[in-house]
């Protein structure tokens, strides 16, 4: 379970491209970096995000990107992102947001309501706020566009009172009831120096939302305005009300980091995430442990020296040289509990043939506790395990399997004093009640079998009157829970007797299954999950994995740490598996490797030794078959699996109604928010079982799942845009490309689908398989619409798909060539769409209004060629030849350019001054189609013998250019020679240059007879 509350304190963004953006994409986008630090240096991954006001930088006039609604879309898209930075990312509704000044349209603040704000009575304001009257209404249209963002956010937990803007909410992390208070300090707002001159309506804002938090551990106020700016008539006393009645009250504005305490109270002002100077510019972290009610802050501020980065805000007596403060104790939380000692119990009276676990290592010097026995982060465990059995005699921990469940028991048993008489039942899978009953009773009765035959097998449970205090640890426990989950089932009745008539002796059940909802409601019975090892722990364990072999150990980088971490951990960073870790540093040991060299180069053999001591009992004796599929559809998942809509298709795609919900009762599937999440060892050896994610079918069924998660949301929305984005991965793998048009509208960048779709992209480019990748290239084009390859790979596949003349084709040629001008590419797709569209004069226009450096630049010798033709079909062919000739004079190696002369004096019946040309594409420019060019020049001139002989050289040589086969059998043709014709169109199929042009000449062969 979650050990602090954490959240993350931005304020005052001041969105607005046009103005700031130059200035605000480097801090903010260096923000992110600043945050992925400080989760890997000090864990600080927030709960909660408060952003306390000013999100846009104020109405400056109704152009594009000066507008309020322009500001806010720049605002929404780096606020998704922010949740976007961890990973799985952060809830939408974990996100909460205020009003602030700048967050008020000043073009709607009419002067007679100014005015009548400087004279109006604080009753008034509560009537006017409280009523939501039409001068009330009339206020609020200053906050429409803010309304609308929020609309547009999808951030319907701030809308509970869209008449007010303000909010309150309860979320129940870490153990407390978290309670959050937005108020609206900016409705009257108005204009330039507004300290002392605001309106809050501070009575009634207070009373409602802390009447709708009176059930929370923990009230948190955020704000965008401190007190001190409020007007006298406001309730002089709006600071200590906030004292008082919140634990922290969280603000902006004055662009001024800042910790303020009082008793039992923090104010926390936020410095600006954009100001204007780096004194101004901040951000803080905060974290809170509900067990102590200490208070940690991290102060950051901003630099612009050098590139410009974020870094500690240190400020002298109040924080150390990390911009950190701790504030012992300073919160009195209902969940700070005296821990109760450990009791100090008798040496238990040892059994007759007691069970006892094996010795364990010597401590060594200095070292106390689970850690002296290479325990590492158990402690949390431990002690939540003796305090439920302080409550509770009787508690079923749970957990998947290797995930140290015997090894917690066994350290609280040892804490105790019972380690040397812990008593141990194995569970079998035919057992009855009565078994355990009977094996329970023995351990705690001598004259047990004596009573049994008084009884005749009864459950007698006065047998259990009076046991000795003592440890009992049944291991295997879910072999006994009822499928059915009955609150009457024979193990619920055992338990409840038990915990009643034998209440100092502690059980533990341990199981690698969920308990029965109905076996934890009997009285005296808890449970307890047990998760894997926290970061910190993981680090202890490969420092030191043996206490007795000190030379054993690896101490890691942060980033070979992390690297480990989410190998063995999942994806709500529940812990690593310390099974896992065992065998990681026994195979790094064996092999003299680090542990992170291991799992890049000897995760097969790993994962060989973890399926074994591991995974194969549960996979193959405990799973169905449709269990096992089920599990396959889960492992294809990259991030969370949601439960709307996906465990449904998951269930009917495998035939069972119940599969994930067994999986999720196997401890195998983790469930927070909604949202399922599968192991990573789990994940990794499941594919390896199952050979792997390339099973299409599948992938579509996902795909699908998601296409429909995407229905059903908000549009645009954080959640949104994270399910498109996944679908579009799994329709990927399908191979289901005409299904991704319709996800282009709600996509956002990203290096990761991005990535995805351009190798897509050329893959299926290079197969042919044009139609697909065209679907792929509109989506392409619609993240990246200002990307002029994406443009002109489009256009090119829409050519071969819908023509040379398509429209358009032409379309995206054009914009490609807009945002590229300097590339030929560009401009040689637009003059051939052109040349096929009987627009050549267009295309003449374009290249004349080219300025002189960028037709430099765009006009090489292809384009060149383009241009020619272009000229020709204009019937300026002096134009055209004068322009080849100069290229060529010039030094050209193009072949294109000498072949496309030769034919035009050869159209001009000049075939000895084509020849000349040819001659001078002999020098380096020459190719099959100027020698099969070559070949109609010397038949013009009479010479067919030279020219047969040209081509049969060539043909003889392997060329696989139809043309020249074509140009030969046509001449043969010509000559009445129809046999050695098709002889010579034989040899092209044979040599692989046949083709469409080929099959016709052959259809014109009259064929005779063949020679034998």
């Amino acid at each position: 379970m979650t050990t602090y509350l954490t959240w993350l304190h931005i304020s005052d963004l001041h969105f607005c491209a046009p103005w700031t953006a130059w200035r605000s994409d480097r801090l903010l986008a260096s923000l992110a970096a600043d945050l992925a630090a400080l989760e890997s240096k000090h864990g600080l991954r927030p709960d909660l995000v408060f952003v306390t006001g000013d999100v846009a930088f104020g109405q400056i006039r109704d152009v594009s990107g000066l507008c309020m609604a322009d500001q806010y879309e720049n605002a929404w898209l780096f606020l998704v992102g922010l949740l976007d930075i961890y990973k799985p990312a952060l809830p939408l509704e974990n996100l909460f947001i205020v009003p602030g000044n700048h967050d008020v349209d000043r073009s709607k603040a009419r002067q007679p309501i100014n005015d009548w704000l400087s004279t109006v009575s604080a009753r008034r304001v509560t009537e006017m706020i409280r009523d939501a009257d039409p001068d009330w209404q009339l206020i609020m249209e200053r906050q429409h566009a803010y309304l609308k963002f929020l609309n547009d956010l999808g951030a319907t937990h701030l809308l509970a009172d869209p008449k007010r803007l303000i909010f309150d909410a309860v979320r129940e992390i870490a153990g407390l009831k978290v309670g959050i208070a937005g108020f609206n300090s900016a409705w009257s707002c108005k204009g330039d120096k507004e300290k002392g001159q605001l309106w809050m309506g501070a009575e009634w804002q207070l009373h409602t939302l802390e009447h709708r938090l009176e059930k929370a551990d923990l009230r948190i106020a955020l704000m965008h305005h401190p007190a001190s700016w409020f007007v006298e008539r406001e309730d002089p006393s709006l600071a200590q009300w906030l004292t008082a009645r919140f634990h922290i009250c969280a603000h902006g504005h004055e662009h001024d980091g800042w910790v303020a305490r009082d008793d039992n109270h923090l104010r926390i002002a936020a410095g600006a995430a954009y100001g204007d100077s780096d004194h101004e510019t901040g951000y803080n972290i905060v974290r809170l442990d509900p067990k102590t009610g200490t208070v940690e802050v991290w102060l950051r501020e901003y630099t612009k020296k050098g590139i410009g980065a974020w870094k500690p805000m240190v400020i002298p007596k109040r924080t150390d040289d990390l911009g950190y403060a701790v504030y012992p104790g300073q919160l009195r939380l209902p969940t700070i509990v005296p821990v109760p000692a450990s009791p100090a119990a008798a040496p238990p009276t040892a059994p007759p043939t007691p069970i006892t676990v094996p010795a364990s290592p010597v401590p060594q010097p200095g070292l106390e506790g689970p850690e002296s026995r290479g325990i590492h982060g158990r402690g949390p465990a431990i002690n939540a395990l003796q305090g439920r059995l302080n409550k509770k005699s009787v508690v079923v921990l749970y957990g998947m399997t290797g995930i140290g469940k015997t090894m917690i028991a066994v350290e609280l048993a040892r804490r105790l004093g019972f380690i040397d008489t812990v008593r141990f039942i194995v569970t079998s899978r035919n057992w009855t009640m009565m078994d355990v009953f009977a094996q329970m009773a023995r351990l705690f009765d001598d004259q047990y079998e004596r009573k049994l035959s008084d009884v005749r097998g009864r459950r007698d449970w006065s047998i259990l009157d009076g046991a000795r205090p003592g440890f009992v640890l049944i291991e295997n426990a879910h072999l006994l829970f009822n499928d059915h989950r009955t609150t009457d089932s024979e193990l619920a009745d055992l338990l409840r007797e038990f915990a009643a008539r034998a209440p100092q002796v502690k059980l533990i059940l341990e199981s690698s299954e969920e308990p029965p909802t109905g076996l934890c409601d009997v009285a005296g019975v808890g449970k307890q999950m047990v998760v894997g090892l926290p970061r910190e722990a993981l680090a202890a364990l490969l420092r030191r994995p043996e206490p007795s072999d000190p030379g054993l150990g690896w101490d890691l980088s942060e980033r070979d740490l992390d690297y480990v971490f989410n190998r063995l951990g999942d994806s709500i960073n529940r812990g690593a598996h310390p099974f896992a870790a065992r065998l990681l540093v026994a195979v790094a040991s064996h092999h003299r490797e680090t542990p992170r060299q291991v799992l890049e180069h000897r995760v097969g053999e790993l994962n060989e030794r973890i399926e074994k001591r591991l995974f194969t009992e549960l996979f193959v004796n405990i799973l169905s078959p449709t269990q096992r599929r089920a599990l396959h559809f889960c492992a294809l998942y990259r991030a969370g699996i949601p439960e709307a809509h996906h465990l449904i298709a998951i269930n009917d795609a495998v035939k069972d109604e119940f599969a994930c919900q067994v999986l999720e009762r196997h401890c195998l599937l983790a469930h927070q928010d909604q949202t399922l999440y599968l192991h990573n060892i789990i994940r990794d050896l499941t594919m390896v079982r199952e050979g792997g994610g390339d099973n299409a079918e599948m992938h579509e069924v996902l795909g699908d799942a998601w296409l429909e998660t995407v229905r059903h949301l908000p549009k645009r929305n954080p959640s949104q845009l994270r399910a498109a984005a996944e679908a579009v991965h799994h329709l990927l793998a399908a191979g289901r490309y005409d299904r991704l048009p319709r996800l282009a509208t709600v996509l956002r960048h990203s290096n990761d689908l991005l990535n995805e779709l351009r190798e897509t992209s050329l893959r299926l480019n290079k197969s042919g398989h044009h139609a697909d990748n065209r679907c792929v290239l509109e989506v392409l084009v619609a993240l990246e619409p200002d990307v002029p390859t994406h443009r002109r790979f489009l256009g090119e596949c829409i050519a071969r798909l819908d023509g040379k003349n398509s429209p358009n084709a032409l379309e995206q040629f054009l914009v490609a060539h807009r945002l590229s001008p300097e590339r030929p590419e560009n401009l040689a797709n637009v003059g051939r769409t052109y040349l096929a569209r009987g627009e050549a004069a267009l295309f003449v226009q374009l290249v004349d209004d080219l300025p002189p450096a960028i037709k430099k630049q765009a006009i090489n010798d292809h384009v060149a060629s383009i241009l020619a033709h272009v000229r020709e079909d204009l019937g300026q062919h002096d134009q055209a030849s004068l322009l080849r000739r100069r290229l060529i004079h010039e030094g050209s190696r193009d072949p294109v350019l000498f072949s496309d002369e030769a034919m035009a004096l050869l159209r001009l019946g000049r075939p000895q001054e084509a020849l000349d040309i040819l001659d001078k594409a002999a020098q380096g420019a020459s190719n099959a189609y100027t020698a099969s060019i070559r070949g109609t020049a010397l038949e013009a001139l009479g010479q067919h013998d030279q020219a047969k002989l040209l081509r049969r050289r060539l043909i003889d040589e392997g060329s696989r250019d139809p043309v020249l086969f074509n140009d030969e059998a046509k001449a043969l043709l010509r000559l009445g020679r129809p046999q050695e014709a098709l002889d010579i169109l034989d040899k092209a199929d044979a040599q692989g240059a046949s083709g469409a042009y080929t099959a016709n000449i052959r259809g014109t062969c009259a064929r005779g007879p063949r020679p034998q």
